[in-house]
């Protein structure tokens, strides 16, 4: 799971790239996550994820205000948005 994830919007067209870490932040299993450099989305910086989490088949990215986004599994390596509302948010693992 951990690695460097490009988030598509829209037209399934890269706008930010985040890194979820491997460092633990606390004992409920949650991960430092962040966005780096050259973000084009204002709605993703504005998220500004800071944690992730694996559950039960879901991935969770955490913002620094508190709130969540779940993803699922599409295909290895590839989330999607659960519940998929509002605009498109697809996460795709970058090759190594």
């Amino acid at each position: 799971m951990p690695g460097v994830y490009v988030i598509d919007r829209y037209l399934e067209r890269e706008v930010c790239r985040v890194s979820l870490g491997f460092a633990m932040l606390d004992a409920s299993g949650r991960y430092e996550a962040r966005l780096l450099d050259g973000c084009h989305d204002s709605g993703l910086q504005v998220f500004d994820p800071v944690a992730w989490r694996y559950e039960a088949g879901r991935l969770t990215l955490q913002a620094r205000r508190g709130h969540q986004v779940s993803l699922i599994s599409e295909r290895d390596g590839q989330w999607r948005r659960d519940p998929d509302v509002g605009t498109t948010l697809v996460l795709r693992k970058t090759e190594p």
